[in-house]
């Protein structure tokens, strides 16, 4: 949402979402008031706010509630951001590892029919 509350109104918001490597990427972009390079260092702190915020309201959690969501999944967040231009938030998070199950004939005795998946210990 602060892409939406920092951009002028009808202002552009870009969200890109892709998969590069073995991550997931997700891109917020908006064409808002920027964040000051002074603001930058302290930006994922609790609390704080840039000192170009004027009379826009918040208590400054959003962003530290965000970067420990995905420092928990391993992943990393960056910003991009120049005042009066605008600012680009990418979060990365490592794709998780899938399992590999045998596949063989159900005798449906599980109840799931005749699946082709062994569907013991799912």
């Amino acid at each position: 949402s602060n892409a939406i509350k920092y951009s002028p109104e009808g202002g552009l918001i870009e969200v890109q979402l892709l998969c590069q490597d073995q991550e997931i990427i997700l891109e917020v972009k908006d064409h808002g008031i920027g964040i000051p390079v002074e603001s930058q260092a302290r930006l994922f702190e609790s609390f704080h706010r840039g000192n170009n915020v004027g009379s826009i309201q918040g208590i400054g959690l959003g962003l530290s509630i965000v970067k420990k969501c995905v420092e928990l999944y391993r992943g990393k967040i960056t910003c991009h951001s120049e005042v009066g231009v605008g600012t680009l938030f990418r979060v990365a998070l490592p794709l998780a590892k899938t399992e590999i199950y045998d596949v063989v004939k159900d005798t449906g005795t599980q109840g799931h029919g005749d699946t082709g998946i062994n569907w013991m210990g799912i």
